[in-house]
């Protein structure tokens, strides 16, 4: 019980908490990861694509520990796609999904065009990994695919 108190008071916004956090988020990853089926051959590395650009938390300072958490246990490749600043033109953000076996959102912000749902949902019914890091629960209230995908939405989704 002290342990899961002591990591209670941690989970703040302090930088023990943010790592607390990432480190649950990756410790999830690497279970479906490693759940997988076996008959998919699997490339040296695992190639993670992080997506960020806008969220009501610190994600300049999350993404890149999220990369060098990834990346330091020699197993994952990561690249980092920021969408742009809130209220912007997202006609040029552009993620390829299929290129990455992990898509790893540390997003919450702008609702995505049609077409980068659209492909992101092509991507999960294809068999996609997908991890929801932290607030980007809260990323998409309306669309319901993605809370779907998540199983679990921020507070006030619709139902």
């Amino acid at each position: 019980m002290r342990t899961v108190n002591k990591l209670a008071g941690v989970a703040g916004g302090t930088r023990e908490g943010r790592v607390v956090r990432a480190l649950a988020a990756l410790f999830a990853l690497l279970i479906m990861l490693s759940s997988a089926s076996t008959a998919i051959a699997a490339p040296r590395h695992i190639r993670v694509l992080i997506i960020d650009g806008q969220n009501n938390h610190n994600w300049q300072e999350t993404t890149p520990e999220l990369k060098r958490i990834l990346e330091d246990t020699g197993l994952f490749d990561v690249d980092i796609l920021t969408a742009p600043p809130h209220g912007s033109d997202m006609s040029n953000f552009k993620p390829v999904f299929k290129n990455y076996r992990v898509v790893v959102s540390n997003y919450n912000g702008d609702t995505w065009p049609p077409d980068i749902k659209s492909a992101f949902e092509k991507y999960m019914r294809g068999g996609g990994g997908f991890v929801c890091y932290h607030a980007a629960d809260n990323a998409f209230p309306e669309w319901h695919e993605y809370n779907r995908m998540i199983g679990l939405g921020g507070l006030g989704r619709p139902r």
